[in-house]
């Protein structure tokens, strides 16, 4: 349990800093909080992020590690912060133009992912699982961030982008496929063995591509949990309650199989 407990510590701390520069330098979460790992060897307190959640948070950086943006919940007068919706801040702090209203939940372990395009410096996909009852559903955002001197724009909001099945965990996870400008998006079926998987392109969004491996995730606390890559991205770590499944992974085809 000690060997399974550390590899998921470190596969989790290393993903977002996997084949993507240093994108992942600043995290920005709940509490006004968050860290900048710029300096790996020294890393820096923030605490001036505008996000209230405690769980479901994701934020961006450009290739020098500068924070470009970032998700999370606002607190109402009582400090209560339960919601199903969320907003885009800009690296201010303030609410990015028509960043209101992503829909998503407040809380989810993986419930938010943002990717760069492979072909636009500028834009980026926000994806977001949002809770439909005890499963979600995926949608997803796009953010330019050529627009107002920089801090950015949310130019397409909460668009649904169907897995065929549309009944998912709160998990999500991506990584760079082998040609190392395209990306993975990886997603889990509600009660089940599959995996549902998006190629990210230049051309766009393609998919999804259904993949059946390891163990059935297949109560209610299936569902929730961690779910990320190694850094080579080569291993899918998948973990429930009961569960932990380390998956083998082509960057190549996609193609998903138990780790013999």
């Amino acid at each position: 349990m000690t060997k399974i407990i550390l590899l998921f510590l470190t596969l989790t701390a290393t993903h977002f800093y996997v084949d993507a520069q240093k994108r992942g330098s600043i995290w920005a979460f709940g509490d006004s909080t968050g860290i900048d790992f710029n300096d790996p060897n020294n890393p820096v307190v923030i605490t001036t992020s505008s996000s209230y959640d405690h769980e479901n948070n994701a934020s961006i950086s450009d290739d020098q590690g500068n924070l470009q943006f970032y998700l999370g919940g606002t607190a109402d007068t009582t400090g209560y912060t339960w919601y199903d919706e969320m907003q885009v801040f800009n690296k201010n702090g303030v609410m990015m133009e028509n960043g209101d209203s992503i829909l998503t939940n407040y809380s989810q372990t993986n419930g938010l992912m943002i990717l760069p395009f492979p072909n636009d410096s500028d834009k980026y996909y926000l994806f977001a699982l949002e809770r439909v009852g005890y499963h979600s559903i995926l949608r997803y955002s796009i953010v330019d961030m050529s627009f107002n001197n920089g801090l950015g724009k949310v130019v397409s909001k909460n668009v649904f982008l169907s897995t065929g099945s549309d009944s998912l965990c709160e998990k999500l996870a991506a990584t760079k496929h082998s040609n190392g400008k395209d990306w993975w998006l990886i997603c889990h079926q509600y009660t089940g063995f599959d995996y549902y998987e998006f190629l990210i392109t230049a051309a766009g969004i393609i998919g999804p591509f259904t993949k059946t491996a390891g163990s059935c995730f297949c109560d209610g606390w299936g569902m929730v949990g961690e779910m990320c890559f190694s850094e080579d991205g080569t291993r899918l770590l998948n973990v429930s309650v009961e569960i932990v499944d380390v998956l083998n992974f082509d960057r190549c085809t996609g193609e998903i199989e138990a780790n013999d």
